[in-house]
């Protein structure tokens, strides 16, 4: 198999119709019914994770908390595909990496 490298880039990603989008929803919906469907999170932490200097992106991971619970994880990427971690980072610098957000439904 082939590995395509790929160089990030902040262009990455893009709008979708909206119509498209409805359907995406609700076909994830159709298949998780009762479930949780969407997360909200606030600017504050958007940015700390996106405004990072090595920053050109962001991944949003799906994972399950210790109690079983579905969250989704936020970690800026660089340009090499890298995620930036805790810890990591030049000139001591400390990556960001978000949860706290608010599970649909409830809210």
């Amino acid at each position: 198999m082939e590995h395509h490298k790929h160089k990030f880039s902040k262009k990455d990603g893009g709008p979708i119709d909206q119509g498209e989008a409805k359907r995406w929803i609700d076909t994830y919906k159709k298949y998780h019914k009762g479930e949780v469907h969407a997360y909200y999170f606030g600017e504050d932490i958007i940015r700390k994770i996106i405004d990072q200097d090595e920053a050109e992106g962001m991944r949003v991971y799906l994972g399950y908390s210790d109690e079983g619970n579905l969250q989704m994880v936020l970690i800026g990427t660089r340009a090499d595909g890298s995620n930036i971690w805790p810890g990591e980072g030049k000139d001591g610098y400390h990556g960001t990496v978000g949860d706290g957000g608010l599970p649909s439904p409830p809210y």
